[in-house]
């Protein structure tokens, strides 16, 4: 009986069983959909990404039967997963099974069971983790954890994070349960992305409303700014401008001192009284300045300093002290140094905006900066041209003094030639000899006078020296050295030696030279393209020194290459240059003989070549003659004629050197003269320089010198203005010896005596 029943009781068992498991499986099932309907309308909710994160794990633990739950979610540009919200075990050491190599700061993509369920953006389940030998006990682990199970939070193809569960019983997960979970992950996922959506689309709201703002306070600014260019306006708008937009206490600008390249305070505005605030704000931008101009870029463009600006903490009452580098291009020219006794810094946007203010800032002090240029140009240029025009009077008055020295030298040479005459004759009473000292200390008097007016009215002759050309290359590049590497310009320099020797004017060459080296710097500021200077010297065979500047700026239009050299001719923006440069320089190279010329098969820029001539110093010129060593003739044995077209000047030196022994004639121009001399042997020609009729005294030299070059090395010249341009040329090149009006007996006699000595040498 019992054998045929028990059959029937198993069967009601089996069908017990399964009752149980599929009502267990039903509640489970009914409880899943419940956790997601929940989940679902929270969701709708308008909840933010950390609250949905939060309501994730709260629904996990309290209606699935899971003790723990986490959310990490991911950095996808640091590649790493960390923590966002948690329950039951959530805490900075919280108890986790990770793998092996965990940093113990974040999860890497592919480290611990989190970091491989992103890396593969599929779940992951651990039944029992004591016979899992890849992962271990954490240190710290306040609960026991035997089974694990990890989903990613996948939404398409965007990867939000993990979701993490674990219990302390193993087996506590299967596969019904892993994919149920997996649903709940999947619409928390949906959630996520559409909270991210909102949550960009609000950041992007608040950006654009931000940006408008900060538009509008950057126009009433800049108008404020630039529609007053003088700049002390300049700076009390701005100052104002920033102290009342942005709760400041002081506000100052700095500018950078162009003699010392130090930040000198230049103006400030402040709300507060603090005793010698000049100097305490001078003593913050000492300390600070060179942090603030070093932060120039897009990256580190505003610095903010929150400990004490003094050495004793607690001496500043400015807790925050926030610098704005003021710049042109990469030319840090000041800063702006703002404080506040507030705690709290200035957030980003208003970081940016601030930034933006100071922009204009720069912009109005540099166009405040340009007008004061311009009108210190125009004021220079008036200047320069009321030089000109007083150096055009001065050359008609060295021509006019020229004239009257000539007529003055004349019967002054007499006055001062005759009484050294009388001097000589003993016969005189010591009354007279005094009378006569008298005569000629006058003379002399009025010799100096009329060779000061003359030194005054003619332009200063060049003083040639033997000058090593590449040194005074060198000497230029120095001054512009620092320009040229903070605008990125190349300086390349091909010497084909290192000395080059050439007979110029130091100092007027040095001119030329940093005329050229400015413009080609002129030409390549500002530009995009690395600027490149090449300076080119050699030796030529002429013999020349040749000088080449080559830049590669923009270089000279075709239409204005005949203009260059012509006075007031500028390329350059209206207060950035004078035009006289190039013409100065060119009148300067022409002066020691040379060239100065663009090079017009040069296209990459501009190339200008200086061409100098080669050539030996000669003796110096004194006050009377060129002093040469040579035996003294004690007069007589020779034959001297004496061109001049003032009697008493042909008288005196006839009577002096008839004395002494010579054979004396004479004629009063160079015509009579010059037939003179083909009439008879003669040894010494003494002549005036400048006479009437076709023949002066140069004339009269070059025409002997063509017919009888021996007799030409006899000539002696009397001039009374050896500063007139020509006359100094000539003087200079002939080598010859000359007397300078008015003139002593003995100067006479010694040059004479001389002439005849080199002679017979």
């Amino acid at each position: 009986m019992m054998d045929e029943t028990f059959p029937e009781n198993v069967e009601k068992q089996i069908y017990a069983d399964a009752l149980r498991k599929a009502t267990h499986d039903y509640e489970e099932l009914v409880a899943q959909l419940s956790v997601l309907r929940l989940l679902n309308d929270s969701f709708q909710a308008g909840s933010n990404f950390y609250a949905i994160c939060q309501q994730l794990v709260h629904f996990m633990t309290e209606a699935m039967d899971v003790e723990n739950a986490s959310v990490m979610l991911v950095n996808h540009e640091r590649g790493e997963l960390r923590l966002a919200a948690a329950k039951s075990f959530c805490e900075d050491e919280g108890s986790v099974f990770v793998g092996r190599d965990w940093s113990g700061k974040a999860f890497r993509l592919g480290e611990g069971i989190a970091g491989k369920v992103a890396q593969s953006r599929k779940s992951i389940l651990i039944n029992d983790t004591h016979k899992e030998s890849s992962f271990v006990k954490a240190e710290r682990q306040k609960v026991s954890v035997r089974s694990i199970l990890s989903l990613p939070l996948l939404h398409g193809d965007l990867l939000h994070g993990v979701l993490n569960l674990s219990n302390s019983e193993p087996g506590t997960f299967d596969k019904k349960k892993e994919y149920a979970f997996n649903l709940i992950a999947s619409t928390a996922s949906v959630a996520l992305s559409y909270a991210s959506a909102v949550e960009q689309l609000r950041q992007a709201n608040e950006q654009l409303e931000s940006r408008n703002r900060e538009l509008a306070a950057i126009v009433a600014v800049s108008e404020s700014l630039h529609s007053n260019l003088e700049l002390d306006a300049v700076l009390d708008a701005s100052l104002r401008n920033v102290l009342e937009g942005f709760d400041f206490d002081v506000v100052g600008v700095f500018l950078r001192s162009k003699s010392e390249g130090v930040m000198e305070l230049k103006s400030y505005r402040t709300l507060q009284q603090i005793p010698d605030i000049e100097s305490y704000l001078q003593k913050l931008i000492t300390r600070f300045s060179d942090t603030i101009a070093s932060s120039l870029s897009p990256a580190t463009y505003f610095r903010t300093f929150t400990d004490s600006p003094d050495e004793g903490a607690g001496q500043s009452p400015h807790r925050v002290c926030v610098g704005i580098p003021l710049s042109n291009g990469d030319d840090c020219f000041g800063l702006v140094l703002a404080l506040t006794s507030r705690e709290s810094e200035l957030d980003e946007d208003r970081t940016r905006l601030l930034s933006s203010f100071c922009n204009q800032i720069s912009l109005a002090i540099h166009n405040s900066a340009l007008i004061s240029r311009l009108k210190e140009n125009i004021r220079e240029l008036q200047e320069t041209k009321h030089q000109l025009i007083q150096s055009d009077k001065l050359a008609l008055l060295g021509e006019m003094l020229s004239g009257v020295a000539h007529e003055i030298n004349n019967p002054l040479a007499a006055i001062m030639g005759y009484s050294d005459l009388l001097l000589s004759d003993t016969s005189l009473s010591e009354d007279h000899h005094a009378m006569l000292k008298k005569i000629l200390r006058s003379v002399d008097r009025s010799r100096k006078i009329v060779h000061g007016l003359l030194s005054f009215a003619r332009k200063t002759e060049i003083q040639r020296r033997e000058t090593n050309v590449i040194q005074l290359i060198e000497r230029v590049l120095e001054h512009r050295n620092y320009d040229f590497s903070i605008n990125n310009i190349e300086v390349v320099k091909k010497y084909e030696s290192d000395t080059c020797i050439a007979a110029i004017d130091p100092n007027q060459m040095e001119q030329v030279f940093l005329n050229l080296v400015n413009n080609a710097f002129d030409a390549m500021y500002g530009r995009e393209l690395a600027g490149k200077l090449e300076i080119k010297t050699r030796l030529t065979d002429d013999p020349a020194v040749h000088i080449e500047f080559s830049d590669n700026g923009h270089g000279v239009r075709e239409a204005d290459r005949n203009k260059v050299f012509e006075p007031f001719f500028t390329t350059k923006e209206v207060g950035k240059g004078t035009g006289l440069g190039l013409s100065i320089s060119y009148g300067i190279v022409k002066e020691h003989g040379g060239e100065l010329s663009l090079d017009d098969a040069y296209h990459d820029g501009a190339r200008f070549i200086v061409k100098l001539p080669v050539v030996s110093i000669q003796p110096s010129i004194d006050d009377g003659f060129v002093r040469r060593e040579a035996p003294e003739l004690n007069g007589g044995r020779g034959r001297v004629l004496v061109v001049d077209d003032e009697e008493v000047v042909r008288d005196f030196i006839k009577v002096a050197l008839t004395s002494d022994g010579f054979v004396v004639d004479c004629a009063d121009d160079g015509q009579a003269a010059y037939e003179t001399l083909h009439a008879g042997e003669y040894d010494v020609v003494i002549t005036d320089l400048r006479m009437p009729g076709a023949l002066d005294g140069r004339r009269l030299f070059l025409k002997v010198h063509e017919d009888n070059p021996k007799l030409a090395e006899g000539f002696i010249f009397i001039t009374g203005d050896i500063m007139e341009k020509d006359a100094n040329k000539f003087l200079k090149e002939s080598g010859r010896n000359f007397l300078l009006k008015p003139f002593a007996l003995k100067d006479l006699r010694e040059v004479v005596n001389k002439t005849f000595g080199n002679l017979t040498l």
